[in-house]
């Protein structure tokens, strides 16, 4: 699924984004604006929820205005991959993926979120990220500079 540029889309609290196959995913070349609450979170999985890479995951290119806040990432090949993108990431949880986060550029705000079971929690490639009040636990690599 794609979101042009020049377009937004919106995910309201309580949904539940299921991606089929490993090929499948969300590419954001318009803007993603996910905001969930503290008891109503939005979470993007699986459909077979079987473990990491199940599906592909959610990339941001160029994806002026998104904002990520109270999100599950659940069984992706990467739940964030974000190149040349300035944004928000606060009260997330990424679970079981292979990759957590994988970003190139930024700068991007990191708080309040989690990251647990993954391969590698984040992964950056030539970022700027502002990392504060996170948990990395149980994952096979936390933070993954190149």
């Amino acid at each position: 699924v794609t979101v042009e540029k020049g377009a937004t889309l919106t995910v309201r609290p309580n949904v539940v984004a299921e991606f089929s196959s490993e090929e499948s995913g969300l590419l954001v070349h318009g803007a993603l604006k996910a905001v969930g609450e503290d008891n109503s979170r939005i979470v993007f999985t699986s459909k077979a929820k079987s473990g990491p890479s199940d599906w592909l995951g959610i990339q941001l290119e160029r994806a002026i205005g998104s904002i990520v806040v109270n999100c599950d990432f659940r069984f992706a090949d990467y739940g964030l991959h974000i190149h040349f993108v300035q944004m928000e990431i606060t009260g997330c949880r990424f679970i079981s993926n292979d990759l957590g986060i994988r970003f190139r550029s930024g700068p991007i705000k990191l708080s309040h979120s989690l990251f647990y079971g993954n391969r590698i929690g984040v992964r950056s490639f030539n970022g700027n990220m502002h990392i504060s009040k996170n948990e990395f636990n149980t994952n096979e690599i936390g933070i993954f500079i190149r």
